[in-house]
């Protein structure tokens, strides 16, 4: 879905498929490069303790924790072209990030000419919401567009054991070996909240849109996958889609 916020800026709402094809740079993130040094702000010492300082708590997300991957993109003249999300927690925070990415314009400096191009940069900010306690993944090395160090929110609420991954993930592959797609298909759902960018889940993802009969969302998914990650495991069922 594709939602104009206004004439200038295009927030991208994707949920599971998303493919960029931009002219924009993709840096090392452990080269002296960071777009993220392009920020400046009186009050706030980075774009990082400026989002910690404005992100909105919601006890709803805290309660169903998950990782948020909003972004903006910025051409050489310091100007936000767009702000996107690669995924969705719920509309309410989805919302309140995207227009703190958007208010940030005017505190972004133009391209330094020894940065070596003049494409636009990409930055992408995980907000991380946690019980205290619980865990979570951002598997960004195998993750082509750069993934800058996460914004945690989180509460002193303890979490619940049975809501670790290790438990979660154990409850899902129980189900795949009795090939109860149907009860697996919400639980991948939720690993994939706390690990937006695990290639494995994403692939999983794939093999059970397929066997649940919803080919379109299979081609789709593999569509990001391809796109999207550099090491890619052998999908056992790809041949058997009819993807254009």
């Amino acid at each position: 879905m594709v939602q104009s916020m206004n004439q200038k800026l295009i927030t991208l709402i994707i949920g599971c498929t998303l493919v960029f094809n931009l002219n924009a740079q993709i840096p090392d993130i452990q080269t002296k490069y960071n777009p993220l040094n392009r920020y400046t702000d009186e009050e706030n010492n980075s774009f990082r303790e400026y989002l910690s300082k404005y992100i909105p708590f919601n006890l709803e997300v805290i309660n169903d924790p998950g990782i948020l991957l909003p972004g903006l993109i910025l051409d050489s003249k310091g100007d936000i072209v767009n702000v996107f999300c690669l995924n969705s927690l719920n509309s309410f925070i989805d919302s309140k990030v995207l227009k703190l990415f958007e208010l940030s314009a005017g505190h972004w400096q133009p391209k330094d000419e020894n940065s070596g191009s003049k494409t636009n940069d990409i930055i992408i900010i995980p907000i991380v919401y946690f019980l205290a306690g619980s865990d979570y993944s951002i598997d960004r090395d195998n993750f082509k567009l750069p993934v800058y160090d996460e914004v945690l929110i989180n509460t002193s609420l303890d979490s619940d054991p049975k809501h670790s991954t290790t438990s979660i993930k154990n409850k899902y592959e129980k189900l795949i070996s009795k090939e109860k797609y149907d009860e697996a298909y919400p639980i991948l759902i939720y690993l994939l909240r706390r690990n937006p960018l695990s290639c494995k889940y994403w692939c999983d993802l794939v093999k059970l849109e397929y066997h649940l009969g919803n080919e379109e969302a299979a081609c789709l998914n593999l569509k990001f996958i391809q796109s999207n990650f550099i090491d890619i495991p052998t999908i056992d069922i790809e041949s058997n889609l009819n993807c254009r």
